[in-house]
């Protein structure tokens, strides 16, 4: 049944967070970059858990394609031009009615 969970049906999904101060940023998100790169091989594809992206991941049309892969995505674009062509639904990554 389609569905708008982009993880769906893969074996293991992976979640990792950093935690510190400002000055610790930079620090944080090589070792959360390590983290990925470590778990790349296994990866089924370039989906995304959309629930746990910061805000500064998927913040283009074409980021939050890939996050919920180009099926799921154009299906729920065509589902926002049908129930929500005006966007109203917005503060979020984006699915633009298309």
């Amino acid at each position: 049944m389609p569905n708008a969970v982009s993880t769906r049906g893969v074996p293991y999904v992976v979640f990792g967070i950093g935690v510190g101060g400002p000055e610790q940023a930079d620090l944080l998100r090589g070792w959360l970059e390590r983290l990925v790169r470590t778990f790349e091989p296994w990866a089924v594809d370039d989906r995304r858990m959309v629930n746990f992206l910061s805000k500064d991941e998927a913040s283009t049309p074409e980021q939050v394609r890939l996050a919920y892969g180009a099926e799921r995505y154009d299906r729920l674009a065509r589902i926002k031009r049908r129930y929500d062509p005006e966007n109203m639904f917005r503060v979020n990554h984006n699915t633009r009615p298309e």
